[in-house]
Protein backbone atom coordinates (compact mmCIF):
# COMPACT_ATOMS: atom_id res chain seq x y z
CA UNK A 1 0.00 0.00 0.00
CA UNK A 2 2.76 2.39 0.66
CA UNK A 3 4.30 1.72 -3.17
CA UNK A 4 0.62 2.97 -4.29
CA UNK A 5 0.36 5.64 -2.04
CA UNK A 6 3.66 7.49 -2.77
CA UNK A 7 2.64 6.71 -6.97
CA UNK A 8 -1.02 8.50 -6.25
CA UNK A 9 1.49 10.99 -4.73
CA UNK A 10 3.52 11.34 -7.71
CA UNK A 11 0.88 11.41 -9.97
CA UNK A 12 -1.16 14.62 -7.52
CA UNK A 13 2.64 16.51 -7.68
CA UNK A 14 2.82 15.69 -10.91
CA UNK A 15 -0.60 17.27 -11.80
CA UNK A 16 0.22 20.41 -10.27
CA UNK A 17 3.41 20.87 -11.61
CA UNK A 18 2.30 20.35 -14.77
CA UNK A 19 -0.56 22.84 -14.73
CA UNK A 20 1.70 25.28 -12.90
CA UNK A 21 3.81 25.42 -16.64
CA UNK A 22 0.94 26.00 -18.34
CA UNK A 23 -0.21 28.32 -16.49
CA UNK A 24 3.10 29.97 -16.56
CA UNK A 25 3.78 29.69 -20.12
CA UNK A 26 0.65 30.90 -21.23
CA UNK A 27 0.51 33.65 -18.65
CA UNK A 28 3.77 34.77 -17.87
CA UNK A 29 5.12 34.14 -21.66
CA UNK A 30 2.22 34.18 -23.95
CA UNK A 31 2.26 30.62 -25.39
CA UNK A 32 -0.69 29.54 -26.69
CA UNK A 33 -3.15 26.86 -25.42
CA UNK A 34 -1.57 23.96 -27.35
CA UNK A 35 2.13 24.57 -26.38
CA UNK A 36 1.74 25.23 -23.03
CA UNK A 37 -0.13 22.43 -22.51
CA UNK A 38 2.80 20.29 -24.31
CA UNK A 39 5.33 21.62 -22.70
CA UNK A 40 3.20 21.26 -19.30
CA UNK A 41 2.97 17.63 -20.02
CA UNK A 42 6.51 17.14 -20.96
CA UNK A 43 7.85 18.49 -17.43
CA UNK A 44 4.82 16.83 -16.17
CA UNK A 45 5.69 13.24 -17.69
CA UNK A 46 9.80 13.67 -17.17
CA UNK A 47 9.13 14.60 -12.98
CA UNK A 48 6.81 11.79 -12.95
CA UNK A 49 9.51 9.22 -14.23
CA UNK A 50 12.42 10.74 -11.96
CA UNK A 51 10.53 10.80 -8.75
CA UNK A 52 8.36 7.28 -9.40
CA UNK A 53 11.68 5.89 -10.24
CA UNK A 54 13.59 7.10 -7.49
CA UNK A 55 10.96 7.47 -4.28
CA UNK A 56 7.85 5.09 -5.60
CA UNK A 57 10.12 2.36 -7.01
CA UNK A 58 13.75 3.11 -5.96
CA UNK A 59 14.82 1.88 -9.28
CA UNK A 60 18.17 1.70 -9.29
CA UNK A 61 19.30 0.90 -13.42
CA UNK A 62 19.83 2.96 -15.92
CA UNK A 63 18.17 5.94 -16.06
CA UNK A 64 17.52 6.03 -20.06
CA UNK A 65 16.73 2.27 -20.56
CA UNK A 66 14.11 3.22 -17.32
CA UNK A 67 12.81 6.46 -19.11
CA UNK A 68 12.24 5.15 -22.50
CA UNK A 69 10.33 2.37 -21.13
CA UNK A 70 8.50 4.77 -18.99
CA UNK A 71 7.53 6.87 -21.92
CA UNK A 72 6.13 3.37 -23.13
CA UNK A 73 4.19 2.95 -20.43
CA UNK A 74 2.63 6.28 -20.67
CA UNK A 75 1.83 6.24 -24.50
CA UNK A 76 -0.04 2.90 -23.34
CA UNK A 77 -1.70 4.42 -20.47
CA UNK A 78 -2.81 7.21 -22.34
CA UNK A 79 -4.45 5.27 -25.01
CA UNK A 80 -5.85 3.01 -22.19
CA UNK A 81 -7.61 6.73 -20.70
CA UNK A 82 -9.11 7.45 -23.99
CA UNK A 83 -10.33 4.40 -25.08
CA UNK A 84 -12.11 3.79 -21.51
CA UNK A 85 -13.61 7.46 -21.39
CA UNK A 86 -14.59 6.60 -25.33
CA UNK A 87 -16.82 3.10 -24.41
CA UNK A 88 -17.99 4.85 -21.32
CA UNK A 89 -19.04 7.85 -22.94
CA UNK A 90 -20.35 5.90 -25.77
CA UNK A 91 -22.09 3.81 -23.37
CA UNK A 92 -24.30 7.21 -21.85
CA UNK A 93 -21.86 7.47 -19.26
CA UNK A 94 -22.38 11.45 -18.77
CA UNK A 95 -18.94 13.23 -20.63
CA UNK A 96 -17.43 14.67 -17.13
CA UNK A 97 -17.75 11.02 -15.72
CA UNK A 98 -16.51 9.47 -18.40
CA UNK A 99 -13.44 11.25 -18.41
CA UNK A 100 -13.14 10.11 -14.77
CA UNK A 101 -13.35 6.83 -15.51
CA UNK A 102 -10.68 7.25 -18.21
CA UNK A 103 -8.27 8.34 -15.16
CA UNK A 104 -8.49 5.61 -13.12
CA UNK A 105 -7.64 3.31 -15.91
CA UNK A 106 -5.12 5.73 -17.06
CA UNK A 107 -3.67 5.55 -13.51
CA UNK A 108 -3.89 1.83 -12.64
CA UNK A 109 -2.01 0.92 -16.21
CA UNK A 110 0.45 3.35 -15.35
CA UNK A 111 1.01 2.15 -11.90
CA UNK A 112 1.26 -1.90 -13.49
CA UNK A 113 3.44 -0.74 -16.42
CA UNK A 114 6.23 1.28 -14.08
CA UNK A 115 6.18 -1.35 -11.54
CA UNK A 116 6.75 -4.78 -14.34
CA UNK A 117 8.31 -3.04 -17.02
CA UNK A 118 9.22 0.43 -16.41
CA UNK A 119 11.21 0.80 -13.30
CA UNK A 120 11.40 -3.28 -12.50
CA UNK A 121 13.89 -4.69 -10.00
CA UNK A 122 16.96 -5.82 -11.53
CA UNK A 123 17.33 -9.37 -12.57
CA UNK A 124 19.62 -11.26 -11.13
CA UNK A 125 22.12 -12.88 -13.02
CA UNK A 126 21.30 -16.63 -14.21
CA UNK A 127 23.30 -19.27 -12.07
CA UNK A 128 25.06 -21.64 -14.39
Amino acid sequence: MKQIGRFLTVGAVNTLVGLGVIFACMSLLGMGLAPANALGYAVGVALAGQLNRNWTFGHDGAWTSAFARWLAVVALSYACNLAAAMAAWTLGVNAYLAQIVGVAVYSAVSYVGAMRFAFRAAQAPARG
